[in-house]
């Protein structure tokens, strides 16, 4: 059975009560959203800058506030909506974007939720910068906005000349540069007619890239500064993202992990670097807010990944502590060693960086 469909028949008998197991199942097949890797019944997490206070929020439409010391729930606040991803500042905001595609900011001492943005195509976060970054279509204009955590306030706008199907954004940790990566190209000039033979003994990652140099497809990516708005640079490219994707700007590069887990770090010039950082899927994705460290995770299995040495991957199983059939839903991480992990059984997971389980507990 495939592993999308054994996962989905899994989770739907062992979390649903019989009479609605198969209501759920039909629900769960329709068209996905813009984060629709993401198991329905599962959490997505988020750490505070300062490390101190963890939320986690899911299909239950609860916001669950934790000290990420004792993993104790301080505080519960029934949203209205389910997030898919979400950001917690050190202010008592949180930011979350749901499976209606719409962006929220979300006051823990008033408790107050407000619409920022509708139909969002893609949605990022620099938390130890303050900043927030997310693409939305307007008309015929593809439009990048970049705003301020604490309060909303919009620091930058990008109209892009032409319209563009914007496949994930990107900030760099510090916040000082702000791109995009497009969806696939229709065509490139690059496309190889001549039939070739595979070369023997390929990894899965370089089989993958050898295929895509000559599929004939091409992806877009492009830099601006932040503080000036002037575009550093563009780039096409022969990799494109699988599935649901994020991106971060690491050292000059525009890093992109995407759901079937063949990722790359793109330079401005010079040969993509491309590397799968094991077989799993990646039903979730995030990179460390040090910009440091991409975090990825399927069933059962997950990786750590530094992103200066890709080749140099951490990569677990659940093992013992987890069903078979258990997803990862979220990561979160400053970069200090502490990892965070959630599941789609509601549990939530602490790690070091050698993947060894500290504490994990259900979240309810």
């Amino acid at each position: 059975m495939p592993e999308f469909l054994h996962w989905l028949t899994r989770s739907v008998s062992c979390l649903t009560p019989y009479p609605f197991r198969w209501a759920m199942l039909l629900f769960a097949l329709a068209p996905a959203t813009a984060f629709g890797a993401m198991p329905k019944d599962g959490l997505a997490v988020a750490l505070s800058p300062d490390g101190e206070r963890l939320v986690v929020a899911g299909e239950n439409r609860t916001l669950y506030l934790l000290d990420a010391d004792t993993f104790d729930v301080t505080e519960r606040y029934y949203l209205g909506h389910a997030p898919v991803r979400l950001v917690v500042t050190n202010s008592d905001r949180v930011w979350l974007l749901d499976e209606e595609e719409e962006l929220f900011m979300f006051d823990l001492e008033t408790a107050k939720l407000e619409s920022v943005a509708k139909e969002v195509l893609a949605f990022t976060a620099a938390p130890m910068a303050g900043k927030l970054l997310f693409a939305i279509q307007e008309a015929d204009k593809t439009i990048l906005k970049l705003l301020q955590l604490d309060d909303a306030k919009v620091l930058r706008t990008w109209e892009l000349e032409e319209p563009v199907r914007v496949e994930t954004v990107a900030l760099s940790a510090d916040g000082t540069q702000a791109g995009y990566f497009s969806k696939t190209l229709e065509e490139t000039s690059e496309q190889n007619s001549a039939k070739e033979d595979l070369p023997p003994g390929l990894s899965d990652a370089e089989r993958k890239a050898w295929d895509q140099q000559r599929d004939g497809r091409a992806a877009e990516a492009t830099v601006w500064e932040t503080q000036s708005g002037k575009k550093l640079w563009e780039r096409r490219t022969y990799f494109v993202a699988t599935g649901s994707t994020c991106a971060l700007i690491h050292e000059g590069r525009m890093c992109v992990a995407g759901f079937g887990n063949f990722n790359a770090s793109i330079p401005e010039e010079g040969p993509v670097q491309t590397y799968a950082a094991s077989d799993h899927l990646n039903y979730a994705m995030a990179f460390s807010e040090d910009g440091q460290w991409l975090y990825s995770g399927g069933r059962g299995e997950g990786a750590f990944t530094p992103l200066r040495e890709p080749e140099q991957s951490v990569v677990f199983a659940l093992n013992d502590l987890a069903e078979s059939d258990e997803t990862f839903t979220g990561f979160a991480g400053r970069g200090d060693g502490k990892i965070y992990a959630t599941t789609s059984a509601w549990r939530l997971f602490e790690f070091d960086q050698d993947a060894k389980i500290i504490r994990w507990t259900p979240v309810y």
